[in-house]
């Protein structure tokens, strides 16, 4: 994880930017989207989605800093290994967790056993 400190009207994703490669994180300040002035407030998360499903999506427009911000950048790997895996591989894990627990027979098998079923 990255942070970085900008000043009033600097550019903090440029259009065109991979929205897949990185997931940031509003820490101080305020962002704006350069052409339709949506405001981007303190403790947002951009590109979110995109980090979930992977790389393709690009960023339509510039976002800048409206006045001094800190913004958290995680790049797409650094969020994979704090998972433990792909998005997609976690979920799935997850919810074939969820439906071995829903049934009674594995309703009491720790859960260190049911993942080895998995």
């Amino acid at each position: 994880m990255q942070i970085k400190n900008y000043n009033a009207g600097e550019i903090v994703i440029d259009e065109g930017q991979d929205m897949g490669a990185f997931l940031w994180i509003v820490l101080n300040g305020q962002l704006n989207k350069s052409r339709s002035g949506d405001v981007i407030a303190k403790s947002t998360c951009i590109g979110e989605e995109c980090m979930t499903i992977g790389q393709g999506n690009v960023m339509d427009e510039p976002i800048t800093a409206n006045k001094p911000s800190a913004v958290a950048s995680i790049s797409h790997n650094e969020f994979e290994e704090a998972l433990g895996g792909g998005f997609n591989k976690i979920s799935d894990v997850n919810q074939a967790d969820t439906v071995l627990r829903s049934m009674n027979l594995f309703r009491r098998m720790p859960q260190a056993t049911r993942m080895r079923l998995i």
